[in-house]
């Protein structure tokens, strides 16, 4: 029974507390270390995956080395150092440049933009270059800026887009190298002559080698002399290696023929040699005015301003002339000089004088009244015919390509008031090219003459032929027969040349024999037709050396209505080509041919039509 207190509560009993145990020390120290322990592994853990699966930083550097300012044509080298700083493999590495407009990466083509380097594997903390050497060839008093890329993967970056650090170089761009003056007259008649001067001057450190001058004519431009003779076309000069301070000029003497312009522009430009490639300097350009001359003079030949003649043609020369002035001019004067030896002067006839020591022709009051006095604004026109000759005289390879030239120059001791002369003076001319001639011939054999000949083209089909069956042909018996087909091409170069025929009677083809084109004749079953295309046949083949030929055989059966007659083998032979010189169409026919075998002697002597 519990005890009670003095308020008549019970009083509980005592509790029995007992100090726990403390725990043994070694125990202690086994959970700290156990502690320290996990610590150091996490941070092992940390450590191995922050070097082996950190994403790699790079620390590329790129310092550009550069000209502050070069010269017009002047060239120049870009250095481009690198250092991989970090401490990774750069693979793949390559230093990409990319020219601006107006300048070129000297090594490559004018025209390329782009040019790269490669670098390879770039080692941690590894350094190197690599140059450049570039010239500007536009933009004077400009600045350029030369864009560089250095690209590279990282090792074990795996596939995707590699990185890229970025420069650029800007260069000041100056006044020319080279310095060009070009002074022509402020204002020229048409016809007028007048003198163009160029001079130039080198005033770089640069040797510049295989110089070219060119002078860019404008289309009406007509070319007289120079002060020294031009390397090429009238229009460039060679001037070999121009040293620093190198200068010179050249002085150009020409007309303008008629034209519908007021101004024309002429240019000229230095093109020099670096490096193995050629580079077109900046040009430098003059306008010129042009007044309507005093008397002026043009030419036609049959009344067309670009008429293409052909072998053996008469050809109606006019020469017209006219008083553009307010102001009477007296005792004209007109002569026309004949160029081209495909003229025949034996038969020129005209009013005019010829002088056939200077190949020219005379007009003046005297064969033409008309040219005593010329009233203000009055035209008038003189003319004379010559034939060309009728034989291409072709003794070399170069003997190609004619024309022939009529030059014209108009004159008069009178100068109306405002001009500075001491004539009035016009001049014009004209060329007429001539078109070229290419032929075919078609024969036929049964005894065929080059049998049992050894030199055939490696386009041969077939080297030796035997033709079978009776002859003179007999009804229902086949005859085999073979066709020759021969091209002489004359003056100009035939393009796109293609010859056809029929084969009649029911004939075939059985097989080319040979030819010594690159091209053989085929045969179309359906149409009974045999086409030969050959690309292109030079000038002169057929008339400097062997003639283009084709040799097929061919097989027909006469049928019982054409006993006692000869039949058609094939018919018309018809070639088609381009002028490659005037680009006019040339043809040419060979007439049909039949069993009768006109070509062939060694046939048969007797009666050659077909026996029952």
């Amino acid at each position: 029974m519990l005890p009670y207190s003095s308020s008549g509560k019970p009083v509980p009993p005592a509790l029995n507390y007992q100090q726990p145990a403390t725990p043994p020390r070694h125990t202690l120290i086994w959970v700290l270390g156990t502690i320290l322990g996990l610590i150091v592994l996490a941070g092992a853990v940390f450590a191995a995956y922050y070097i082996y699966f950190r994403k790699p930083v790079p620390n590329l550097t790129l310092q550009v080395s550069k000209p502050d300012q070069v010269l017009l044509g002047e060239p120049f080298r870009v250095t481009v150092a690198y250092t991989n700083e970090s401490d990774q493999n750069l693979e793949e590495a390559a230093i990409v440049v990319t020219a601006p407009d107006g300048a070129s990466i000297m090594g490559l083509h004018p025209t390329a933009r782009l040019g790269q380097q490669d670098v390879g594997l770039l080692g941690p903390q590894q350094i190197g270059a690599k140059t450049f050497d570039f010239i500007v060839t536009e933009g004077e008093d400009s600045v350029k800026q030369i864009s560089i890329s250095f690209k590279y993967r990282l090792e074990g970056g795996g596939p995707g887009p590699g990185l890229e650090k970025t420069a650029t170089a800007d260069i000041a761009v100056g006044a020319p190298a080279i310095v060009l003056n070009f002074s022509v007259p402020q204002k020229i008649f048409a016809g007028q002559m007048f003198d163009m001067d160029i001079a130039y001057q080198n005033n770089s450190k640069t040797p510049f080698q295989n110089t070219n001058l060119i002078i860019d004519y404008p289309q009406v431009f007509q070319f007289q002399s120079a002060s020294s003779s031009p390397t090429s076309e009238n229009h460039i000069w060679g001037l070999g290696t121009l040293e620093p301070g190198t200068q010179g000029g050249i002085t150009v003497t020409g007309s303008v023929g008629a034209s519908q312009q007021t101004y024309l522009t002429m240019a000229t430009h230095m093109q020099v040699e670096l490096n193995g490639q050629r580079y077109d300097l900046a040009s430098k350009t003059a306008p010129i005015g042009i007044q309507s001359t005093p008397l002026a003079i043009s030419i036609v030949a049959n009344r067309k301003s670009n008429y293409i003649a052909a072998l053996g043609e008469t050809i109606f020369y006019t020469l017209n002339y006219r008083n553009n002035s307010e102001f009477s001019l007296q005792n004209i004067v007109i002569e026309a000089a004949l160029d081209g030896e495909m003229f025949d002067l034996t038969t020129l006839r005209s009013p005019g004088s010829l002088d056939s020591v200077r190949n020219t022709v005379t007009w003046n009051a005297g064969t033409a009244p008309a040219l005593r006095n010329l009233a203000p604004r009055q035209s008038g026109s003189v003319d004379f015919s010559i034939n060309l000759k009728g034989i291409w005289p072709i003794q070399a390879a170069d003997d190609k390509n004619f024309s022939v030239q009529v030059s014209s120059t108009i004159q008069s001791l009178s100068v109306p008031p405002g001009i500075t002369a001491e004539q009035t003076l016009s001049s014009g001319n004209t060329i007429t090219k001539i078109s070229g001639q290419t032929t075919v011939n078609t024969s036929v054999y049964y005894k065929e003459p080059a049998a049992s000949s050894s030199t055939i083209s490696s386009s041969t089909v077939s080297t030796t032929v035997v033709n079978t069956g009776p002859y003179p042909p007999k009804v229902n018996q086949p005859t085999q027969y073979t066709v020759h087909w021969k091209i002489v091409n004359y003056s100009t170069d035939a393009k796109n040349v293609r010859v056809m025929a029929t084969l009649l009677s029911g004939a075939r083809m059985l097989k080319v024999v040979r030819s010594n084109a690159e091209t053989s004749p085929v045969f179309d079953s359906r149409t009974g037709q045999v086409s030969w295309d050959i690309p292109i046949i030079p000038a002169g083949q057929g008339v400097l050396g062997e003639p283009l030929e084709a040799v097929f055989q061919i097989e027909a059966t006469p049928a019982a209505n054409q006993s006692g007659r000869s039949i058609p083998l094939i018919g018309e032979t018809t070639l088609k080509a381009t002028d490659g010189f005037t680009g006019v169409n040339l043809t040419s026919k060979s007439a049909a041919r039949d069993s009768s075998l006109p070509d062939d002697a060694a046939a048969f002597g007797g009666d050659r039509r077909v026996l029952p």
